[in-house]
C-alpha cells in the first residue's frame, strides 16, 4: 500500500533550478510523508521532477539527489519509505530508465528509498521487466501494473499476461527478502494533499504537527485527504 501525492500536474518539481519551486516542492512531500505517518501508511510514491531542458542535465540529477536526499532523511525520522518513480523522456530529463532510478538511488544510499516499475514508462523506454529486476534487484519494490496510457490492463495492447509472467518468474511477491513487494493497478491520479475533491468536504479534521524544510514549525489539516 501506498499513498500517492499529486506531483504531476501542479507546480511540484524539486529538480528544478529554481529555488522557491524546489523549496516549496520539498516542504508539499514533507506533509505527504507526515500524512502516511498519520494514516499508518507505510509509503509514498514519488515521481521525477525535470530540470530545464536547455539546461545541463546535471545540474538538475543533483538537485533531485539533493531534494530526495533531504526527504529520505525526513522519512526515516518518520518511518516512512519514498518509491522513486521515473517518467518518461517526454516529461522529465532526470530519471528516465532502470539504471537512471538503480544509480539515484545508490547515490542518495538511504533504506528509506527505494524504486519502482510503471509498464507504460517501462515499454515507452524500450525497457523490459528483467532490466528492471537485473539494475534494481531487490530495491525493486513497488510496481504499477497498468497497460498503455495508464489504462487498466487489457484496455490497451501491451502484452499483460507476459508482463505477469515475467513478474512472477522473478518470485516477486512471493515471501520475499524486501519489506514491501506491492503492486498497484493505475488508471487515475490523485489531487494534492492540500484539495479536497470538487464539491467534496473534508469528513474529519486533524491536525498534525510537522516540521518545514528549514525547521520551521506548522501545522496540516489531514482532513483535506478524507472525503
Amino acid at each position: 500500500m501506498a499513498m500517492t501525492p499529486e506531483n504531476c500536474v501542479y507546480p511540484v518539481n524539486f529538480c528544478t533550478q529554481d529555488t522557491l519551486t524546489r523549496e516549496s516542492s520539498i516542504r508539499y512531500y514533507q506533509r505527504a510523508i507526515d500524512t502516511a505517518q498519520f494514516l499508518e501508511c507505510p509509503a509514498i510514491q514519488i515521481s521525477t521532477g525535470f530540470g530545464y531542458f536547455d539546461m545541463p542535465r546535471e545540474e538538475a540529477w543533483k538537485f533531485c539527489r539533493e531534494s530526495v536526499g533531504t526527504l529520505a532523511a525526513y522519512a526515516e525520522r518518520k518511518g516512512v519509505t519514498l518509491l522513486l518513480e521515473e517518467l518518461k523522456v517526454t516529461t522529465t530529463n532526470v530519471l528516465i530508465t532502470s539504471k537512471d532510478l538503480a544509480k539515484m538511488i545508490a547515490e542518495i544510499d538511504s533504506p528509506a528509498v527505494v524504486g519502482m516499475v510503471d509498464m507504460d514508462q517501462m515499454t515507452y523506454a524500450g525497457e523490459t521487466i528483467d532490466d528492471y529486476f537485473a539494475n534494481l534487484g531487490d530495491k525493486l519494490q513497488h510496481i504499477h501494473f497498468n497497460d498503455r496510457g495508464h489504462t487498466v490492463p487489457g484496455d490497451a495492447d501491451f502484452p499483460m499476461k507476459e508482463y505477469y509472467d515475467q513478474i512472477k518468474a522473478h518470485g516477486y511477491g512471493e515471501p520475499a527478502p524486501s519489506k514491501f513487494a506491492t503492486a498497484a493497478i493505475t488508471s487515475t491520479r490523485t489531487r494534492p494533499l492540500t484539495t479536497p475533491w470538487r464539491g467534496c468536504a473534508p469528513t474529519r479534521t486533524n491536525w498534525i504537527k510537522t516540521e518545514g524544510y528549514k525547521g520551521e514549525q506548522y501545522h496540516v489539516d489531514s482532513g483535506n485527504v478524507w472525503c
